[in-house]
């Protein structure tokens, strides 16, 4: 489930999926990495509006993949 969802000034929006926390903007997605303390960069999304929905569904499927 998601939670937490928080749209940035800057275009990113963040929310919590699967446990993990990530971040996307109008064509990229990145992962929180904890050691970092930071977003670092995981795909190109392609999604034309991406939503909370639309990207979560994105990860779930890229995943799926793995």
């Amino acid at each position: 489930m998601n939670t937490e969802i928080t749209e940035n000034d800057d275009g990113w929006t963040e929310f919590e999926h699967d446990g993990q926390r990530w971040s996307f903007d109008a064509d990229q997605l990145a992962q929180w990495i904890e050691e970092d303390e930071d977003y670092d960069f995981f795909a190109y999304h392609g999604l034309a509006e991406p939503t909370v929905e639309s990207v979560s569904q994105f990860i779930d499927n890229l995943k799926a993949q793995r």
